[in-house]
């Protein structure tokens, strides 16, 4: 029984952590106006609450229906940028 106790703690605990990671973004999201910085911070952190090797944000390039990669984790963004 103890130990089902502290599963569910940690679990707890870990779920807590992501959703003050979320918040941290969201503060950022109303408080910064550099946008490089906050879209890093934005793939960084995504890619790192959802254990995934790497995340991009692509943007519109004010052609209606398309999108050009903007910012990407893991140093990829030159490579996919000049795509």
């Amino acid at each position: 029984m103890a130990s089902i106790g502290r599963r569910r703690v940690k679990g707890s605990e870990h779920r807590v952590r992501r959703l003050e990671r979320i918040l941290s973004v969201s503060r950022d999201l109303t408080s910064t106006l550099a946008l490089e910085p906050l879209l890093e911070r934005i793939v960084d952190t995504a890619t790192d609450l959802t254990a995934s090797e790497s995340a991009s944000i692509l943007l519109t390039d004010g052609r209606p229906g398309q999108l050009r990669f903007h910012t990407c984790s893991n140093g990829s963004t030159q490579k996919l940028v000049s795509m």
